[in-house]
């Protein structure tokens, strides 16, 4: 470390800026730990904010593990409905398991297929406004 040099952690930029949106706000103890471990209900909480899903609508768990009261319950929900993410196979969800990468892109695969056919829905719904005005 040189004086006067300015050290600036990988990633430091983007996660100031994910939490000025909001999208990440740290372990609740004044710190991010972007080293530390990214569990299956930390994730579920970030695309849930990130997407602005509507966790206030979901009204029972889908999983076993996973209450509504629990501070990740609604999002990890919102997320299942959406078909996002099924949860272990056994009605369990182990939301206290770290993500594997083998998880993480098949959520992302799921978050561009599910984004891909809204963005469809969208283009047939405008196609068909633009034909009835034409009427």
């Amino acid at each position: 470390h040189v004086e006067g040099e300015v050290v600036v952690r990988r990633g430091a930029l983007a996660i100031d800026l994910l939490a000025t949106y909001g999208l990440l706000s740290g372990s609740g103890d004044g710190t991010f730990q972007p080293e530390g471990t990214l569990t299956r209900a930390q994730l579920c909480a970030l695309l849930a904010q990130a997407l602005n899903c509507d966790t206030a609508s979901v009204r029972e768990s889908a999983f076993s593990d996973v209450s509504l009261e629990a501070w990740y319950g609604p999002a990890v929900n919102a997320l299942a409905q959406m078909g996002l993410v099924s949860g272990a196979g056994d009605g369990t969800f182990r939301p206290d398991e770290p993500v594997n990468h083998e998880q993480f892109f098949s959520i992302m695969g799921r978050l561009e297929r599910v984004t891909r056919e809204s963005e469809e829905q969208l283009a047939a719904a405008e196609n068909a406004a633009k034909q009835k005005q034409k009427e």
